[in-house]
């Protein structure tokens, strides 16, 4: 499993705790890797992760290394989502499957609502048209309510 934009590393715990034998990440920011390896120094210690600090445009590991691989709300901090999606393609396995979630813009959010970072449903579209472009198979995209926020879940798969 890799995680791309894992910040402080909840979601990785949370795919330890649910037996993962690796999980491995990048993210941009230098911060979040080292609060990350404190957070999960056990693992680290155990062998059952690698964090880096990096980009999902330039991914440091092996052409087909992971079977998973998954991203939550970091798409809008990537350089350029097709370079992104071609260097997740890379690393996935065939078969491999590529989870995206990223929160939706809500119509008229205030600047103290978080949904006015969110992906439009314009730029929803443009991504899974991007996906289909690199070859990611018919992408399933469902949305869900999570409290006061909208979600996009993206699923597509490696052929």
């Amino acid at each position: 499993m890799i995680e791309i934009g894992f910040g402080p590393g909840l979601g990785v715990a949370r795919h330890l705790e649910r037996g993962a034998a690796l999980v491995a990440g990048v993210d941009r920011s230098v911060l979040m890797v080292r609060k990350a390896r404190a957070r999960l120094a056990r693992a680290a210690n155990e062998g059952r992760l690698d964090l880096r600090e990096g980009s999902v445009e330039a991914l440091p590991f092996a052409d087909g290394a992971f079977t998973r691989a998954m991203a939550l709300n970091s798409l809008q901090f990537w350089p350029s989502a097709e370079a992104g999606l071609r260097e997740l393609q890379r690393v996935l396995a065939g078969g491999g499957r590529l989870a995206l979630g990223q929160r939706l813009r809500k119509e008229g959010a205030g600047r103290f609502d978080r949904s006015r970072f969110g992906m439009t449903d314009e730029r929803l579209a443009a991504l899974v048209a991007t996906l289909e472009r690199v070859g990611f198979g018919a992408p399933a995209v469902s949305r869900r309510a999570i409290g006061e926020e909208t979600v996009a879940a993206i699923v597509a798969a490696r052929p």
